[in-house]
């Protein structure tokens, strides 16, 4: 009788941490990096483990505001005054037979607590000016890779079709320029919702 009970009690422990181990867990603290932004480190699974920070920004008076939910490149996060720019994951589906949604590489934008910005395609069209690329095939298929602050900016690097090949394009682009592209997605820009946190963010549409 006392074997069976504990061999149900193992059981019923088993599936606990069996359920416990796909849940979302968080870090223990708020890893500050910058001008009140900082990071919580979060995991999910139990065998097979996925890890990613979430991007938070803590004001004066100690109130912390989760910017970003996604990011898995830290290095990416580049800080200027209350500003960061990064490369966060978004889930979207690619528009193929049988795809489902997937977390895929952006440029977003945030100024502290407000609302974060996707600027990936408005940085592309910066690219595509710059490199006489056609703005409209590169819309079709790119992908951002790679965010480094710069002196006086940041970098960019996507993959782009050219030809019939995929190429690594960088674009360099200035804090001034980063200026004028949030002004036009704060005027022009729709609100949306990130599929999987429910965050919400601001997005001009070139399609």
């Amino acid at each position: 009788m006392k074997l069976n009970s504990l061999l149900c009690c193992a059981s019923v422990g088993l599936v606990v941490s069996l359920f416990w181990g796909c849940a979302i867990t968080e870090g223990q603290r708020f890893t500050p990096l910058k001008n009140g932004f900082g990071y919580i480190s979060r995991s999910q699974g139990l065998i097979h483990v996925r890890a990613w920070s979430e991007l938070q920004y803590i004001d004066a008076s100690g109130r912390k505001t989760t910017v970003w939910p996604y990011v898995l490149d830290l290095e990416s996060v580049t800080i200027t005054n209350t500003t960061a720019i990064l490369i966060g994951r978004k889930a979207m589906r690619y528009d193929e037979p049988d795809s489902h949604d997937i977390l895929v590489s952006r440029v977003i934008v945030v100024d502290g607590p407000k609302v974060a910005m996707d600027i990936s395609e408005d940085v592309l069209k910066l690219l595509c000016a710059e490199d006489n690329l056609n703005f409209s095939d590169a819309l079709k298929n790119y992908d951002v890779v790679s965010l480094r602050g710069t002196k006086t900016g940041f970098d960019v690097g996507f993959i782009v079709q050219k030809g019939k090949e995929p190429t690594g394009v960088t674009c360099s682009a200035t804090w001034s320029q980063l200026s004028e592209i949030t002004f036009a997605v704060k005027r022009d820009g729709k609100q949306k919702k990130e599929k999987w946190s429910g965050q919400k963010y601001l997005e001009r549409e070139f399609h």
